[in-house]
């Protein structure tokens, strides 16, 4: 049999269905047994020879191969994702494959479940906690925040409608690899995907595990090199653009200095966010659902300083280069636009690693967290409202790392528990 199909004709479709059929040889299959199929997949029941099937490619038109002939395959229930499905129903339409009759499983609730409906069943069924306490944000709150940021994250989105397990895996790689996130933080992600799992009635075995909660391993670049990072900084794209190697260097200023979050904090500062005459500046948290908190009484050098790097100096001989009228972010990429924070991220990670090779966004928030932890002599609350965290995680994450950099190892600790013990 013969069917024209243009669209088959792209080497990514033949590769792909090479993967497909491969594992699904008639050879392969001892006795038809039908796996489980999760709400999220199609169950499909085929009894197509496999054993002689051959892909060519024929003046625009696919065949199948006349190899030896292949005695009829067992009916076999396979359970595949929707992808793979239309990869099926493509092939069955080229006239390739002979699906019989299909059954497909679906479950409107895996598209259309609300985050209200979510907030009800975690509260009513799953028992977890409703309220904040002690200034805390509640379990349910934090667990819908953190869904709601993997489902729009800029640049490795988790397939949440329906629910997809290859998405999560995708951006677990992506966190790790480019952002350097800790087994801390995925945990949280991991607990929140495990709640929205046990609404919808799924399972995905990649929860089952949690990440490894290691103590801080990351390493700090040396005070002295610090200041090449605003100083010597260049795009990686673009090295002889001038305005977008002042940014950088301006973005590396403050990176350091004020310890946001890189990239998206830095990509959402507007520049009626700063404050010059009070030396104030409003930081918006992306990653918080869009929370706000305030920095006061930044140092002068940081904010208002007339040279250097300050953002004031951005502000008014830099951005102007680009700006245009209805320009609102502080920080413009070369068309007068907001940094997209992948792209911020990705420049900002190769210009830095140029003058550190161990060097990640995220670097920045470290070192301003351990500078200001000796500089406030271990101030924890302080630190932990600068950076708009928990006391608990500064202390976690940041100051074992501060105490080595002063050289009082364990001192802060022990300090603790004196006062405690009267």
């Amino acid at each position: 049999m013969a069917s024209s199909v243009d669209e088959h004709s792209d080497p990514r479709f033949r590769a792909y269905l090479f993967d497909l059929l491969n594992p699904l040889q008639a050879g392969g299959f001892s006795a038809p047994k039908a796996p489980q199929t999760s709400p999220n997949e199609r169950s499909v029941s085929t009894a197509s020879p496999f054993e002689a099937l051959e892909v060519q490619k024929q003046s625009g038109t696919l065949t199948q191969g006349s190899g030896i002939p292949a005695p009829l395959a067992p009916e076999v229930s396979l359970s595949v994702t929707n992808e793979t499905f239309a990869i099926l129903e493509r092939l069955h339409k080229a006239g390739i494959i002979d699906l019989g009759q299909t059954l497909v499983q679906t479950n409107e609730k895996l598209i259309a479940w609300t985050y209200e409906d979510l907030q009800r069943d975690m509260i009513a069924v799953q028992k977890l906690r409703p309220t904040k306490i002690d200034g805390r944000e509640s379990t349910v709150g934090c667990r819908l925040r953190y869904l709601r940021y993997l489902e729009q994250h800029p640049a490795a989105p988790v397939q949440l409608r329906p629910p997809n397990e290859r998405s999560w895996l995708d951006h677990v790689a992506y966190r790790l690899q480019d952002e350097g996130a800790s087994g801390s933080a995925l945990n949280h992600y991991r607990k929140a995907l495990k709640s929205l799992n046990a609404y919808l009635g799924l399972h995905w075995p990649s929860l089952n595990k949690r990440f490894e909660e290691v103590g801080a391993h990351w390493s700090l670049p040396p005070d002295d090199l610090v200041p090449r990072f605003w100083g010597e900084a260049v795009h990686p794209d673009k090295p002889n653009n001038r305005y977008l190697n002042e940014t950088l260097r301006h973005v590396f200023h403050w990176g350091f200095w004020g310890g946001t979050r890189p990239p998206s904090e830095l990509s959402a500062l507007n520049l009626s966010d700063v404050n010059f005459r009070e030396r104030t500046v409003t930081v918006t948290e992306p990653k918080k659902g869009g929370r706000k908190r305030d920095l006061v009484d930044v140092e002068p050098f940081v904010v208002t300083a007339s040279n250097g790097k300050s953002l004031w100096h951005y502000a008014t001989y830099v951005r102007p280069n680009v700006a245009r009228p209805d320009s609102v972010a502080l920080f413009l990429d070369e068309n007068g636009d907001r940094w997209h924070p992948n792209k911020l991220g990705n420049a900002l990670s190769e210009a830095g690693k140029a003058i550190w090779p161990d060097f990640i966004p995220y670097t920045m928030r470290r070192w301003c967290a351990t500078k200001r932890l000796i500089d406030s002599g271990f101030n924890v609350y302080h630190v932990a409202d600068w950076l708009g965290d928990t006391v608990a995680t500064v202390e976690k994450h940041y100051l074992a790392k501060a105490e080595a950099k002063a050289g009082m190892k364990g001192q802060f600790h022990a300090r603790r528990r004196r006062l405690a013990h009267g």
